[in-house]
């Protein structure tokens, strides 16, 4: 059991490391201020989707397919972008960059780190914060969804892998790219 807790602590260094320019560390500070940043976003999603749930889960397919991203540029300002990921997609708009492919695969072999936060190639700093379902995503992304809602999602979004999900799996990934603190270059 030991070994295999080794063999997968290595396994998500050397994928941090492999996405982290080098294997630079990411200054606390940094790891505060996307926190920070990207705490507001999350909050006015989960607001505007549980508003929208009050109007039945088509209404929240809704939310989810146009003010989720019009949330994120709005909160995407002064050289910082956020966003949403994952590795079973709804929409295809949230496919993930490069750098976020290997956390999304640390998360879904399991890893249960509540952030990771990398150097990125240009020097700038990537952070992610994990999505896990929830009992209200169930109705839209869970293993048994009405037909009515089923057909719904797929009108809206045709290519969709986001189902077949139970309460507590990881779902996919915040995430948040900001300019290193002055004086860090």
């Amino acid at each position: 059991m030991k070994s295999t807790i080794l063999i997968f602590t290595a396994v998500i260094v050397a994928v941090v490391a492999s996405c982290s320019g080098g294997g630079s560390e990411v200054d606390p500070a940094d790891i505060y201020r996307a926190q920070a940043a990207l705490q507001p976003f999350k909050k006015e999603l989960k607001g505007a989707l549980l508003e929208g749930l009050e109007g039945g889960p088509q209404a929240a397919i809704l939310v989810c397919k146009s003010a989720a991203p019009a949330i994120a540029a709005r909160r995407s300002s002064d050289g910082m972008q956020m966003g949403r990921t994952s590795h079973k997609l709804r929409n295809p708009d949230n496919i993930p960059a490069g750098w976020l492919e290997p956390l999304l695969s640390a998360y879904e072999a399991g890893s249960d780190d509540p952030h990771r936060a990398v150097v990125l190639d240009d020097g700038r700093i990537g952070y992610v914060e994990p999505i896990y379902v929830q009992k209200p995503c169930l109705m839209c992304h869970g293993q048994s969804i009405v037909p009515q809602v089923a057909g719904h999602i797929a009108t809206e979004y045709p290519g969709d892998q986001a189902t077949g999900f139970e309460e507590g799996d990881f779902r996919g990934l915040f995430w948040v790219t900001l300019a290193p603190a002055p004086g860090e270059r």
